[in-house]
């Protein structure tokens, strides 16, 4: 749910979320990666990122691991403030999961290569996926060569 500037995954019932990140921001040199970005995960809460190459998802990701510490804002774990790396947390690179050579629609379609399904079939199955995660706007608004980047 989108919520002043951020986004909030539940509510913590004693005010202090598992995972808090309060108007986050990260530049290089004179490009904003991240601009006052608002994240609160309670305890159990699973989160998916997803978006647009190019839109913040691994800088926000290395900054939860401890990774880059050149941020503005607050990042704390369980009500503590994230210096550096630990064991606790960890990040795995989406080199694996996605063919960045391809689009959006290609890196879906080619799991349905070999299906039984027809070109029409095909065509809802992937556009029915996007929608699930909800970049149906980002390919109406940019079309379908769009690339993605994405974390697993």
């Amino acid at each position: 749910m989108r919520r002043s500037g951020g986004f909030c995954a539940g509510s913590a019932a004693s005010g202090v979320f598992m995972l808090d990140l309060r108007q986050v921001g990260k530049r290089f040199g004179g490009f904003v990666a991240l601009r006052e970005a608002s994240l609160h995960v309670a305890e159990g809460e699973f989160v998916t990122i997803v978006g647009a190459s190019g839109c913040g998802k691994t800088t926000l990701l290395r900054l939860i691991a401890g990774l880059d510490q050149d941020y503005s804002g607050q990042i704390t774990l369980r009500g503590e403030r994230i210096a550096g790396t630990s064991l606790e947390r960890g990040i795995v690179f989406q080199e694996p999961r996605l063919l960045p050579w391809l689009t959006l629609w290609d890196n879906i379609a080619i799991a349905l290569d070999n299906a039984p399904l027809s070109a029409a079939a095909k065509k809802d199955a992937i556009a029915a996926q996007i929608a699930l995660v909800g970049l149906t706007s980002l390919m109406a608004q940019r079309g379908i060569v769009v690339k993605v980047s994405g974390i697993a």
